[in-house]
């Protein structure tokens, strides 16, 4: 029977492509001296051979270029009027051989330099995307959830993190475009974000790829320009305290902490880095209080349990995997993930009749869930 791995990657922002530098779930027990770096696509290894530059310009970052602008046309506007045909048609358009004929990797681009280099990740597709729909008369945001439990389509790997899609509105109804390769199998609520914030993204995730490849004061440009377009995006203020914990400068480190938590004070991740800040400088009592803060949110965090219920369930601890289930089913009883993970623990103790009770249970939920029937599938399929 396989069991998946699971990562957990500091929030995101769009769809999962990029990377994380801490591979396990901070927590108060566990958080490490490696500050977790957050980023929109998680999971996958940053570029390393990134060149220092300074931040481009908004316009420079969303520009289409002219050929491009000429393209959409030839292909999708004069082929398709109805907008929901042209929707269908530019999808296509980015993927096919006798389109663009995008390809995948992991280094965040422009609009521009996606068209060219005819490849980028999912927060490049994103934006590329968006900006082509635009210029057809779509209606197209970016949107957002802060919590998304992965899984990556080609292993056996789970990522906690945060995910980002693109929305097209047709006749007041919208319909979710994903460029992420990966399958989102748990998501938390999902807003519109402003264009603003959506272009923050590719700043901070260009901030973080800089950081990786050693460039910090470029790095530091890129989040400081992506808090300039959204002041409240936390990953931005946190990744900053990352890069001045690098610097060895532990104040500063621990005023870009404080600046998360003061937008969001439940921040996992930004709790963590500031538990391993005080760690590492010897601030006991302010490490305690920190530590114990961190695990009251966690222990209102259903994801947190079912993360580590799967952990403790990939080494064969069904007791206290089954703990950390039933606590998430506790805090969301509708999640049929959560008693489906109940029924494997109740299988691997031997108790074949809560098994199946957990079993039936997360299939009625799952009819009224639709949208994660296909996670359960996937999970299922490891126990054949």
């Amino acid at each position: 029977m396989t069991r998946p791995t699971i990562f957990h990657a500091a929030l995101l922002s769009l769809c999962l492509c990029g990377s994380l530098l801490a591979q396990t779930e901070p927590s108060a027990a566990n958080a490490s001296a490696e500050p977790v770096t957050e980023i929109a696509p998680a999971g996958q290894p940053l570029p390393l051979a990134v060149p220092a530059a300074p931040p481009l310009s908004v316009d420079e970052v969303l520009a289409v270029p002219e050929e491009l602008r000429q393209l959409v046309n030839k292909k999708v506007v004069q082929l398709a009027r109805h907008p929901t045909a042209r929707l269908e048609k530019l999808v296509e358009f980015m993927f096919s051989p006798t389109g663009l004929g995008l390809t995948y990797d992991d280094t965040t681009r422009t609009v521009a330099q996606t068209f060219a280099d005819r490849k980028g990740n999912c927060l490049s597709f994103t934006l590329l995307f968006l900006e082509m729909a635009r210029s057809t008369g779509l209606t197209a945001d970016m949107q957002e959830s802060e919590k998304v439990l992965l899984s990556f389509s080609d292993t056996d790997t789970l990522v906690y993190t945060g995910h980002v899609s693109a929305s097209i509105k047709i006749n007041g109804r919208r319909q979710e475009i994903q460029f992420d390769p990966n399958n989102p199998i748990l998501r938390g609520s999902v807003d519109i974000i402003t264009k603003a914030r959506s272009v923050a993204h590719y700043y901070n995730n260009r901030g973080a790829e800089l950081m990786v490849a050693g460039h910090l004061d470029e790095a530091d440009a890129h989040f400081a320009q992506a808090i300039e377009l959204d002041p409240r995006m936390v990953q931005a203020h946190s990744n900053r305290g990352v890069l001045h914990m690098r610097l060895k400068d532990p104040y500063a480190a621990e005023y870009h902490f404080k600046a998360a938590l003061a937008i969001d004070p439940k921040r996992i991740s930004v709790l963590s880095n500031l538990v391993s800040l005080y760690r590492s400088q010897g601030r006991s009592q302010e490490e305690a209080l920190t530590a114990e803060r961190l695990a009251d949110v966690e222990e209102g965090d259903p994801y947190h349990h079912f993360v580590h219920g799967l952990q403790l369930e990939s080494r064969g601890e069904f007791e206290p995997a089954l703990e950390h289930y039933r606590a998430a089913a506790k805090l969301d009883r509708k999640q049929p993930l959560y008693q489906l993970g109940m029924a494997r623990a109740y299988e691997g103790l031997g108790r074949e009749d809560m098994a199946r009770h957990h079993a039936e249970r997360a299939q009625a939920l799952s009819r009224r869930k639709s949208s994660t029937s296909f996670a359960i599938q996937m999970m299922r399929g490891g126990r054949q």
